[in-house]
């Protein structure tokens, strides 16, 4: 790789005030980056400096925090830059060694720890037509050897990337906080997912994203916020879109966040377990409520507000090959759905449970419904097995 810093073996590295700029005719190598910390280092701070790659290579990018001969390596601070690149890599890539060509084996090894990105200016570009999208924008962690405190803090990150903002493997004690992030997910419509855990890697633990602002432009969207699990915490967060397939598909916490849409074309809810204190308003939504083949191992609980200019027809869905609840309770509790018209003539809580292989209960407590509130709407149809019970209880 053309790497105009390769950091090995090294304690106290201080980049200040330092200025790097790789031109587009770098182009003729397979791979560039700008600052590599490789392997064996340690104590580096990184601050006041520019830092830019216009080569568009297929491989490389930006900053590489890297333990490749995995020795261990502990504490960076990545402070107050300008990070620019148009590589198809990410622009900042955070893994510790036995994930790569370099060094294959299947044990793992080699670790980093105490990576904080602070006040930074992180710019990825478009790549050149030729070489396609941006696969993803921001690595934490690979498959078998572990990152630590990793932290993205008050950064303002513009992104351009077909599938992920970032994507995490084996980490622990991941935040991404107040950062102020533009994204241009154009390349392909419902593909896009902010937050993902490779599902290739061990599972992560305590990932926070808190307080942050997701602007959509170019009229882009998203697929969904995450593809996550229970490590995984999103709150305080706003988000702008275009558009959005379906809002909450995973079973992380979901609490306290505003999102904003013009459409939500499939669902609010698909796979969860908890979703608090969420406002969402969008102009049109399909359902608010998908159940498509999932097998649920918990219990539910949603309670948040939800304001649509228009709804297609019902307010939850089964479909899908088979929908089995196991026992486990859907709840609804000081929850809020309004409405100002719906586009079907009929419309129901659900229409048709043929594909639920048990039976479920569902519980609305304090709820405000809108349009299903009445005797006419409030109630599942073409469900002849009584496989889904609805209380209503107002306290």
């Amino acid at each position: 790789m053309l790497g105009l810093l390769s950091a090995r073996d090294i304690d106290g590295l201080v980049l200040n005030n330092c200025s790097f700029y790789l031109p587009k005719e770098a182009s003729i190598y397979s791979s560039s980056g700008m600052v590599d910390l490789f392997t064996g280092w340690s104590n580096v701070t990184i601050k006041n400096c520019t830092l830019e790659n216009h080569s568009s290579t297929v491989a490389g990018g930006g900053i590489g925090i890297r333990d490749i001969y995995k020795k261990g390596c502990t504490n960076a601070t990545i402070e107050d830059n300008y990070i620019y690149s148009n590589c198809k890599d990410e622009v900042i890539a955070v893994f510790s060694g036995g994930d790569t060509s370099l060094y294959p084996n299947e044990t793992g090894g080699g670790y980093i720890k105490n990576v904080t990105f602070k006040n930074n200016t992180i710019v990825d570009g478009k790549p050149n037509e030729d070489l396609g999208p941006r696969v993803v924008g921001l690595t934490v962690g690979y498959q078998l050897s572990p990152v630590y405190n990793i932290s993205f803090i008050n950064n303002m990150i513009e992104m351009f990337s077909a599938n992920y903002l970032l994507l995490y493997g084996k980490a622990s004690t991941v935040i991404f906080k107040n950062n102020d992030v533009k994204i241009d997910s154009s390349y392909q419509e419902n593909l896009y997912i902010i937050f993902s855990h490779n599902s290739h890697a061990d599972a992560g633990e305590d990932i926070t994203v808190d307080n942050n602002n997701f602007e959509f432009i170019n009229n882009s969207g998203i697929y969904t916020i995450s593809s996550t699990n229970e490590e995984f915490k999103f709150i305080n967060n706003n988000i702008n879109c275009f558009k959005i397939y379906r809002v909450f598909d995973s079973k992380s916490l979901f609490q306290n966040n505003v999102i904003v849409a013009n459409t939500i074309s499939k669902a609010i809810y698909h796979n969860v377990k908890e979703t608090k204190n969420n406002t969402i308003t969008c102009e049109k939504l399909t359902i608010v409520y998908e159940f498509y083949n999932l097998n649920i191992t918990d219990d539910i609980n949603i309670s948040d507000n939800i304001k649509t200019n228009s709804i297609s027809a019902n307010f939850m869905m089964f479909n899908g090959n088979s929908v089995n609840f196991n026992n486990h309770k859907i709840t609804f509790k000081n929850f809020v759905f309004n409405t100002d018209e719906v586009e079907s003539k009929y419309y129901y809580l659900a229409y048709d449970t043929s594909v639920i292989s048990d039976s479920c209960v569902i519980d609305f407590i304090n709820c405000k419904l809108s349009i299903y509130d009445d005797e006419k709407h409030n109630y599942v149809v073409k469900d002849d097995n009584n496989k889904v019970i609805i209380n209503f209880v107002n306290n």
